[in-house]
Order: C-alpha cells, then sequence, then structure tokens
C-alpha cells in the first residue's frame, strides 16, 4: 500500500510542477557506462534533465544485460548545496527483475568537487520492494572539456551481484 502511495505522490507532485513554471527542462548530461560483475556486464545509459527552477532534476535510467531491457526514473531535488558539494533528494521509480512491474526507492544522490573539475559522486537508496540498498561510490576526471571519465564500485538493484564496477563516460552539455 505504501508504494501506490508514494508512486502516486511522486505522479501528482510532477503533475504540477508546470504550476509552478518548472516545466521548462534542458537537456544537461549523458551517461554512458558498462556495469562489469565478473563474466556479466550490463550497458546502462543514463540521460539527465534540469528543470528552469534549477531544484529539480529528471534522471532516467536504461540498462540492457543482453537479454531484458530495464527501465528507471529518479526525480531530484536539491537538498544541499556549497561551493565544493552537492546533495539531492532521490525519488526512484524501477521496473522490478523480470519486468515484473514497478518498485519504489527513496535515497541521496550526491557530489564533492574538487580541483580540476573532478568529483567524487555517490548514491544511496533504499528499495522498498524487497526492503534493500542500492550503493555506489565514483569518481570522475575530465578527458576533453565536455567529456569526464567515470568509475565506480557498488551494487544495483537489477543484479544480483553485491558488488559490481562501472567504467564509462559523461558527456556535459
Amino acid at each position: 500500500m505504501y508504494k501506490k502511495i508514494l508512486i502516486l505522490f511522486i505522479l501528482i507532485t510532477v503533475s504540477f510542477t508546470p504550476v509552478a513554471n518548472a516545466q521548462t527542462h534542458d537537456f544537461q548530461e549523458m551517461n554512458y557506462s558498462v556495469l562489469i560483475d565478473g563474466e556479466n556486464t550490463s550497458l546502462n545509459i543514463n540521460p539527465i534533465f534540469q528543470f528552469q527552477n534549477e531544484l529539480n532534476k529528471l534522471s532516467f535510467d536504461l540498462n540492457f544485460d543482453g537479454d531484458d531491457l530495464k527501465f528507471g526514473g529518479t526525480w531530484l531535488i536539491q537538498a544541499l548545496e556549497g561551493k565544493d558539494y552537492e546533495t539531492d533528494a532521490a525519488f526512484a521509480i524501477l521496473t522490478k527483475p523480470f519486468n515484473d512491474g514497478f518498485t519504489a526507492g527513496l535515497g541521496v544522490e550526491g557530489r564533492k568537487f574538487f580541483e580540476q573539475k573532478r568529483e567524487l559522486q555517490y548514491e544511496l537508496k533504499y528499495i522498498l520492494d524487497n526492503q534493500q540498498f542500492e550503493y555506489r561510490i565514483g569518481y570522475l576526471t575530465p578527458i576533453v572539456e565536455n567529456n569526464d571519465l567515470k568509475v565506480s564500485i557498488g551494487n544495483s538493484y537489477w543484479h544480483d551481484k553485491t558488488l559490481l564496477l562501472e567504467v564509462g563516460f559523461r558527456v556535459k552539455f
């Protein structure tokens, strides 16, 4: 019951953003990565859109493991911001494994900024369906002006391994 209420709350809130003049959005960045767990790999594509009010972002996840295509979306609301850090509250909706419906998650995502445009990224979400945590910590370093190399470790709701290596890159627009 609480999952349905949470999903309904998120949908109602997102539907009222046009009233707050937040419906205009910019395509902010695109993340391409490969999640590696031993012999298995999966492709993960993650576009991020920034809304006009600069407090809200939408992050989408498309994951393909060779057999199944999985979808997820996260609504990020800026919670804390400083000169060298940023933390967002995260409300996620994910497809369940084996495409058996949807589930929701709550958590935080953030970034710690360093010199020379380097970043430490972190993510912690509590997935309501099976009462587990999804976590990831990673490091980004610039390759060229608007592209960064990304390396992280963590887990994923869609994978049954407890530790995955993620390697990829981010393109900022």
